[in-house]
């Protein structure tokens, strides 16, 4: 029967992290991830596992069979799992009303006693029923005092692997392919599971517990032979400040174990990258500490005569083992480096990667916390004064270990960490560790300490604390440079030899923990001139920029991020008919804020959730321009989520610029949801900019976001900052810009973007790679998307950016090659042909960190067709065209078209067609440039239509000189014919064309011709629009 006991004991173990995780998520998503929301988040379930087992554990004492109380607390907590999400909205509608009344001012700390008393509503109920299973259950199980430790042990060490097995299921399995909704309905029919077991055991009697064969020492009574020399516990209740010192002490261990937690997982979330698979995995590793610690226990406990004084040689032992590796944790950067670079980037070695860092946080973790784990069982025995209160004594210790975990989490979290940093806060809590040891051992040595033995015991003390304080010293600091490898980006491991020569050019600046956050500036030094002649900056090494490291990942820098930090503002600035009031997400360098007061608005507010990040930011103001010191200019420190429920502003423009979406958190920026909430605070002509990288992410999970994105915007534009990066432009209604106006507003900015080397209007227009009909098709290619219950970006980014994907899909449906004319590019040269120099795009495009070869390519060969041969003699065009373009002059005008028609001619149909493919992005981007190009091919195309190939190129060439309707008869005339073109192709053209009728006819002509499951999702997409 105990072996069932302690079967159901684990599997509740597994539900209750998993409870942990999903309640934690769902009131996380309205009150805000801040660090004030995560401590009052936790502080609430913490707190209420301390008060049930505090009030529960005395409740068992008088239960006949306490194993039936286990069951009805369990099926409590299952029955709370059903009634929680409608439970849930209401909470979050009156929390949505209480914080209307709170000063803005107020950052993160907005609405404070409002998030207290939310957390309290939902997380209390719940978590006092889970707190009173475990002394319930010890209570039930154990027979005799003698046996407590043993059953106390057990109870705790199988319910700590049913919780380490609960954390990696909910990342790896049940969150990642259930979403949240229906993974709490699964953890309440389990619950249900466990209480119906339980209550089939009771009917067995009182005696649900097989006895054990034991010897006489066990079967007398504890107190009935007095001795001298017993454990001094065994007379608590004649000592009670054994019992109250007793209590103090593992409120203290509490404390410092929560601080070990904090610190630990700052550390490896820097190391291993802020996943939510590393963040789980880290957990694992320290709960499985405290199962082995309690499991040993179970072991040995039998032999530990003094229990207390035990406890406090492993809190000795702990502090030791925290320390003694203390100097070495610079380098596990580098080793995990070593370690990441042996797998393939087959989705398969994904989880063996993980159970890789598994190991590596046992490695550091594993040792110190068996000792930890030993000490709630320990003091559970040392501290029971008779059976008929043992529920209440175990109630008792948990309760206060408990209340030690709270207040650890939320000092060490929110002013430890940020006060001595992740290494120092480690330092300390083991030298506190030590002391606390010492003291136990000092304080429970014997029932009568002598005189001698204590001064023994303090000289002790001293001696070995101030060994473990100065041990750090010693050893010196670490250097931070090691921690700006980024492991968690694989890729080729350097030797230790060849990292620490590229430390030579590096410096860091700053290196601070903020209770959200790690920080890191690095200034990457120049190298030696040795010419004397000015070297082209064209790296970050090169240039001596500053790289701000978030959490160990580059966020910002002065050189290689620039064109995104600053086309995030201008863009949407520009083409908004009004800009007044500008929100953006993510202070970082700053460099966005200063470029958005380049415009006149009138205020700018950023809101970023780490309140030590202007310390960051002022290392960046020779680019940002100082935002700090324009009045129009205000700091949010609070999570985007939580400041766009509450706040009463509303906004022209918000700029969203969050972290990568693999980073744990981050990907509820990307969300239908999150989107939703953000149209509130937007005006209805407002634009929404949001940031999306191309890299490190697949296409599906690049169609989620965009098709999530597209959900909300009825009409998405798609441009272009750096060549990764995309920047989607979401407005309720149509951009029809003002072009007089627009090219006023440019010349307010001309200055300031003449830094990305942009002079004209028309290169900044050139930036646009997609109209809204081709987002639509992008949306439509899948059916996924990112919402706040299935967090598809939070599981499925880490495994892109393992499997170093990147996204192909804006190359493949870049509208520049086509010189498409739904883009605004297009338009403003047909209509502004004399505001045109193509020559002046040229060096933009060759920027490495803006141009795409094939793009580049296509404007290099346009601007040729314009100005022929006598490029090669102009000084400024030698600098945009290598040497390798004039080995072989591309074929122009005449020459080209008369190549065309001689193979044509001459049956040579297949070159013919291939080489005007190739010509066709040129010929079409020249036709717009020029209106005499434009007269010259028109003819020639129209001749060659007969081609199926090349009557694409025909159609593509009318849309682009802006002869629409004709386009319009030419492609509409092709579909309905007998062999009409492929559909993708001619769907993207039809809604390129008309978004609404034509596009709508030419789809339903496609499907008439069978499936296609990405035009009837178009059908589907075209129909979304904002919902109020």
């Amino acid at each position: 029967m105990y072996p069932i006991i302690l079967g159901i004991f684990f599997l509740s173990g597994a539900l209750g992290l998993g409870y942990q995780v999903l309640w934690s998520k769902y009131l996380l998503d309205f009150i805000g991830v801040s660090a004030y929301s995560y401590a009052t988040v936790l502080a609430s379930f913490m707190g209420g596992l301390a008060l049930g087992s505090w009030l529960l554990g005395r409740w068992a004492d008088r239960w006949t069979v306490p194993l039936k109380l286990y069951a009805y607390l369990e099926l409590g907590v299952g029955l709370y799992a059903i009634v929680y999400l409608p439970l849930r909205e209401w909470v979050a509608r009156l929390y949505a009303h209480w914080v209307r009344f709170t000063p803005e001012q107020a950052g993160a700390a907005v609405g404070l006693w409002a998030k207290v008393i939310v957390s309290g509503l939902l997380l209390l109920p719940p978590t006092i029923l889970m707190g009173g299973t475990f002394p319930a259950l010890v209570r039930h199980a154990t027979e005799s005092l003698q046996r407590v430790g043993r059953r106390a042990s057990q109870l705790y060490a199988v319910n700590a692997f049913g919780a380490v097995a609960g954390t990696l299921l909910m990342a790896f399995l049940l969150m990642p392919t259930l979403g949240m909704r229906a993974s709490l309905m699964v953890l309440a029919l389990l619950n249900g599971w466990v209480a119906l077991t339980a209550l089939l055991l009771t009917r067995r009697g009182p005696a649900a517990v097989e006895t054990e064969t034991v010897g006489p020492s066990e079967t007398e009574s504890p107190v009935s032979v007095p001795d001298p020399g017993a454990l001094p516990s065994l007379d608590t209740e004649h000592r009670p400040w054994y019992v109250r010192a007793g209590l103090i002490l593992i409120f203290l261990e509490g404390f410092i174990a929560f601080a070990y937690e904090i610190a630990w997982t700052r550390f490896f979330g820097v190391v291993l990258g802020s996943s939510t698979y590393s963040f789980a995995v880290m957990l694992a590793a320290f709960i499985t500490g405290i199962a082995v610690g309690s499991a040993v226990l179970a072991r040995i406990e039998r032999a530990i005569g003094n229990p207390l004084a035990f406890f406090g040689w492993t809190q000795v032992l702990a502090g030791l083992l925290v320390l003694l590796p203390l100097p070495l944790y610079p380098y596990i950067p580098w080793l995990f480096k070593q370690y990441a670079s042996l797998f393939s980037n087959r989705l398969g070695a994904f989880y063996l990667y993980e159970f890789g860092k598994l190991l590596l946080c046992y490695l550091i973790m594993l040792p110190p916390t068996v000792f930890i784990g030993m000490a709630l069982p320990l003091l559970v025995k040392g501290l029971s004064r008779r059976l008929a209160s043992l529920g209440q004594d175990t109630g008792r210790v948990y309760a206060w270990n408990t209340w030690g975990n709270v207040l650890g989490a939320l000092v060490a979290g929110t002013v430890l960490l940020p006060a001595l940093g992740m290494e120092r806060l480690i330092r300390w809590s083991a030298v506190g560790n030590g002391l606390l040891g010492l003291a136990a051992v000092a304080l429970f040595s014997g029932p009568a300490p002598t005189v001698r033995r204590r001064w023994a015991s303090a000289l002790s003390a001293v001696l070995v604390v101030g060994l473990m304080a100065a041990y750090p010293f010693l050893t010196g600091p670490w250097d931070a440079r090691w921690f700006t490898l980024q492991p968690f980006r694989r890729g080729a491991a350097l030797s230790l030899a060849e990292t620490r020569q590229g430390f030579q050019s590096q410096a860091v600046v700053l290196f601070r923990d903020d209770p959200a956050a790690h920080l890191m500036v690095v200034r990457f030094r120049p190298p030696p001139q040795t010419s004397g002649k000015d070297v082209k900056a064209t790296n970050p090494n090169e240039s001596g920029s500053y790289t701000l490291f978030v959490n160990g990942k580059p966020d910002a820098s002065s050189f290689g991020d620039m064109p995104t930090q600053v086309l995030s503002a201008h863009i949407p600035l520009l083409l908004h008919p009004d800009p007044r009031d500008v929100l953006i997400i993510g202070l970082a360098s700053g460099t966005t804020a200063g470029s958005a007061l380049k415009h006149p608005v009138r205020r700018v507010d950023v809101v970023d959730i780490v309140g030590a990040m202007p310390q960051a930011t002022r290392f960046f103001l020779p680019w940002n321009g100082n935002p700090f010191a324009d009045p129009r200019f205000r700091l949010i420190v609070d999570d985007a989520r939580s400041y766009l429920s509450y706040t009463r502003h509303s906004y022209d423009v918000i700029i969203s610029e969050p972290s990568n979406p693999w980073m744990a958190g981050t990907g509820a920026l990307f969300s239908v949801d999150f989107y939703r909430r953000a149209t509130r605070a937007l005006r209805p002509d407002g634009l929404y900019l949001q940031w999306l990288q191309a890299y490190e992410m697949g296409d599906p999970a690049f169609v989620a976001v965009v098709r999530s994105f597209r959900q909300v915007f009825p009409w998405v534009y798609g441009f272009q900052g750096n060549s990764k990066d995309v920047l989607l432009i979401g407005s309720r209604s149509p951009l029809r810009p003002r072009w007089d106006v627009l090219q006023a507003r440019f010349e307010r900015i001309r200055d300031h973007l003449k830094t990305l080397q942009i002079e004209d209007l028309a290169t900044l227009l050139y930036f646009q790679r997609f109209s809204p009909a081709t987002v639509d098709y992008i949306a439509a290619l899948d059916d996924l998307e990112n919402t706040d219950d299935n967090h598809l970006l939070e599981y499925r980014a880490p495994r892109d950016l393992f499997q170093r994907l990147g996204v192909v899909l804006p190359e493949r449906f870049d509208e520049r090659p086509t010189a498409a004319p739904t883009l605004f590019w297009n338009e403003y040269v047909r209509r502004h042909p004399q505001e045109v120099r193509p020559l002046a795009t040229l060096p933009v495009l060759a920027d490495g960190r803006i141009g795409y070869p094939g793009i580049l390519r296509i404007f290099q060969m346009a601007v040729y067709h314009l100005h022929g041969p006598a490029l090669r003699s102009s000084p400024e065009a030698a600098r945009w065209f290598p040497p390798t373009f004039w080995l072989q002059a591309p074929l122009a005008g005449e020459a080209l078209t008369e190549q065309v028609r001689t193979w044509l001619q001459q049956g040579l149909r297949p070159q013919a067609v291939r080489l005007m493919q190739e010509y066709a992005p040129v010929v079409l981007t020249v036709s717009v440039l020029s209106p005499e190009q434009a007269t010259f091919w028109g003819p020639h195309l129209q001749a060659w239509a007969a081609e199926p190939e090349l009557r694409r190129t025909y159609i593509e060439w009318l849309m682009a000189t802006g002869r629409t309707e004709e386009a319009a008869r030419e492609l509409l005339g092709w579909v309905q014919s007998p062999s009409p073109p492929p559909a993708e192709w001619a769907v993207l053209r039809a809604c390129q064309i008309d978004r609404t009728d034509l596009c709508r006819t030419v789809r339903d002509a496609a499907l008439r011709r069978g499936p296609h499951p990405v035009l009837e999702r178009l059908g589907e997409v075209g129909r979304w629009g904002v919902e109020e």
